[in-house]
């Protein structure tokens, strides 16, 4: 005998009832991508003192550094010179060749020399 939908014992029971509504799969995929996101970074003093100098040094000379940064939840890594640090809104400014980004201290993970991992 053929297995139906209402043969006991079977999964066939509940095959036609699965289906995913566009709304579902939507906020289930948001879902997702929230468990991806990563905490902001936390520094302590003494880092963080060595990361000031090394984007004083940069701001003076004008040598370009490797930021890496939190935004949104991902970390992202941005090279250039540092242009302007603002102490009142506790922003520096990166310029590169083509491109300038502003980032707030807070959100500093490190700076790095541009090939290198250590600064």
């Amino acid at each position: 005998m053929k297995p139906n939908k209402l043969t006991p014992n079977t999964n066939l029971r509940w095959e036609s009832s699965r289906m995913i509504l566009p709304e579902w799969r939507q906020k289930w995929l948001e879902r997702q991508a929230e468990h991806v996101k990563e905490a902001p970074p936390m520094l302590d003093e003494q880092l963080f003192a060595e990361y000031g100098e090394h984007l004083q040094q940069s701001l003076a000379t004008g040598n370009p550094v490797d930021v890496t940064y939190w935004d949104s939840g991902h970390f992202y890594t941005f090279s250039g010179a540092v242009t302007a640090i603002t102490k009142q809104q506790k922003t520096i400014r990166l310029a590169s060749a083509n491109d300038r980004l502003d980032v707030p201290l807070e959100h500093i993970k490190a700076v790095t020399r541009p090939g290198s991992s250590e600064v």
